[in-house]
């Protein structure tokens, strides 16, 4: 990968730190996603579901929950960057105590890696899952949609304020001297774009801009709007932007830089929920609720469900009290990982929040 972009930035010139991200991440054949398994036995992160299936289990327990306030004949059920498939595998496995859900619904996966692939399969094939690659081939019906972990995983758009008025672009250039990567700033098309409200922001100030995420909800938003349905998205952020930099690369849980080994690392970036509330309301969907991950587990019964798998299983108390802390402590999960959630039905209730976001 670190060839490959050197020849393209020698050949063009200093590229967008979106277009860097985008090409170590999601290159066909050198990108960090497409090249690899990256929840291997040696991962440089670690999920939610990998950590417990207590996680996978509230969630199918909080989608029963709203496809029982009204049962459809037939439905989508959509993960985003499913990974390994052991969430989902989760999720059907608590679902199917009903049969009305497991018979009536239809699953999707919207997956790029191919390595990924094969293993969702061994994970989900009782289940008769369908892959895609873009949400104009789901079905028009009613659609839960879900992702855990992956908008923090989708390129973003870097930019800096440099005087009261002047904002500019993160970019990658090759230093040949040292034969390393260097982030520079320019000015640019998208930097003269961003909104007034950022006017005020003090120099030196960070904003990162997530415009896959939110293209992608917009096509949510509109499936939403046609055909009905709820979402569910967990990933670690904030409501409002920081404006300051939340970029980071990490190798063996470690945070290292991003521009050192290109496509070795897995690239992320924090993920800002309340675009997601504003795009919503262009299509009237107002029924949406965002809370902590360890409040909305607990309020689902993460923690009775430990109780239950530690009474059925003696010998595992530790490891599952380890697993149920990790996921809903303030210092571990519970505060950094975020919960949003959002439906069509102004009536269906979204369990697991205290109150709103609005």
């Amino acid at each position: 990968m670190k060839t490959t972009l050197k020849k393209h930035i020698m050949r063009q010139g200093a590229i967008s730190f979106f277009e860097y991200m985008s090409l170590c991440l999601y290159h066909p054949t050198k990108g960090y996603y497409t090249k690899q398994d990256p929840l291997s036995r040696s991962p440089d992160f670690v999920t939610a579901p990998q950590i417990s299936q207590m996680f996978g289990e509230m969630i199918g327990a909080w989608l029963l929950d709203v496809f029982l306030q009204k049962p459809y004949d037939a439905f989508n059920i959509v993960e985003l960057g499913p990974g390994a498939g052991t969430c989902m595998s989760d999720i059907m496995r608590t679902a199917q105590q009903n049969a009305s859900f497991l018979n009536n619904k239809q699953l999707f996966l919207y997956e790029v890696s191919s390595t990924l692939r094969t293993s969702q399969e061994a994970y989900l094939k009782s289940y008769n899952p369908s892959w895609i690659k873009n949400l104009s081939a789901l079905p028009d019906q009613y659609c839960f949609f879900f992702a855990n972990e992956f908008f923090d995983a989708l390129p973003i758009r870097q930019f800096r304020k440099f005087s009261k008025t002047e904002w500019k672009e993160a970019y990658v250039s090759y230093d040949e001297s040292s034969d390393q990567f260097v982030m520079t700033y320019q000015s640019s098309f998208h930097a003269q774009k961003l909104p007034s409200t950022l006017d005020t922001a003090p120099e030196n100030s960070v904003f990162e801009l997530n415009e896959m995420s939110y293209c992608l909800f917009e096509e949510i938003c509109l499936h939403l709007q046609e055909n009905g349905g709820t979402c569910l998205f967990i990933d670690y952020g904030q409501w409002q932007t920081k404006l300051s930099s939340t970029l980071r690369a990490f190798s063996q849980h470690q945070i290292v830089d991003p521009l050192h080994e290109p496509g070795a690392y897995d690239i992320t970036a924090n993920v800002v929920f309340s675009p997601f509330a504003q795009i919503s309301k262009k299509y009237h969907l107002t029924n949406y609720s965002f809370t902590t991950q360890g409040s909305w587990l607990q309020a689902l019964g993460i923690h009775e469900r430990m109780k239950k798998l530690v009474e059925q299983n003696p010998d595992k108390q530790k490891p599952l009290e380890y697993a149920y802390h990790y996921l809903t402590d303030d210092q571990k999960m519970g505060i950094p990982f975020k919960v949003f959630a959002i439906s069509s039905d102004q009536n269906t209730k979204l369990k697991g929040f205290a109150r709103d976001a609005q």
